[in-house]
C-alpha cells in the first residue's frame, strides 16, 4: 500500500535542482525559437515556486537566475553567413573573453530559429554578427576588431 509521488525538488545545493535548470533551458529555447510554449512552461514553474522564492531566495539561487532571464530579455548574438574559418573562430574566441549574462549565440542556419533571426542577412557576403535585444540590433559587424569595440562597451571582460 505504497503511494507513488513525484516531488518537485526546489533546493539548489552543490548541484542546481532539475526545476531550476529546466526553467533556464526553457527560457533559452524561447529566446532561440520564439516559441511561446517554452516561455509559458517556464512561467508556470516560476509561479509554482514563487512563494518559496519570496521567503527563502537563498535556497534557490539558480531559480533566481531563471527569474532574471524571465524578466530581462537576453542578448542574442546571431551569426549570418558561413560559420567556419578564421574569422568565425576569432569572433567566437573574442565573444568568450567577455561576460555577457543572458547570452544566446546562434547562426541563421540553426534549425528552429526564430523568423526574426533567420531574416538577418550577411553584409557584403561576409560573415556578419548581430547583437540583438528584443528584436532591436546593433549595427552589423563583419570583423573581429568591430566585435571587440562593441564588446568593450560591456566592460565585463573576463581576462
Amino acid at each position: 500500500s505504497d503511494i507513488i509521488i513525484r516531488t518537485k525538488n526546489d533546493y539548489d545545493g552543490a548541484e542546481p535542482s532539475g526545476n531550476s535548470i529546466s526553467v533556464l533551458n526553457l527560457l533559452k529555447l524561447h529566446a532561440i525559437t520564439a516559441d511561446q510554449s517554452y516561455k509559458e512552461k517556464a512561467e508556470r514553474t516560476l509561479l509554482y515556486f514563487a512563494g518559496k522564492l519570496a521567503k527563502y531566495p537563498y535556497t534557490m539561487p539558480e531559480m533566481l537566475v531563471g527569474m532574471e532571464w524571465h524578466h530581462y530579455a537576453p542578448t542574442e548574438s546571431v551569426f549570418a553567413g558561413i560559420c567556419e574559418g578564421k574569422t568565425y573562430e576569432g569572433m567566437r574566441e573574442e565573444l568568450a573573453k567577455y561576460y555577457l549574462p543572458r547570452k544566446v549565440i546562434v547562426s541563421t542556419i540553426t534549425n528552429g530559429l526564430s523568423d526574426f533571426a533567420k531574416g538577418l542577412p550577411s553584409k557584403d557576403e561576409k560573415l556578419t554578427v548581430y547583437f540583438c535585444t528584443n528584436k532591436t540590433c546593433e549595427l552589423p559587424i563583419t570583423d573581429i576588431e568591430g566585435l571587440r569595440t562593441l564588446l568593450e562597451k560591456t566592460r565585463w571582460k573576463s581576462e
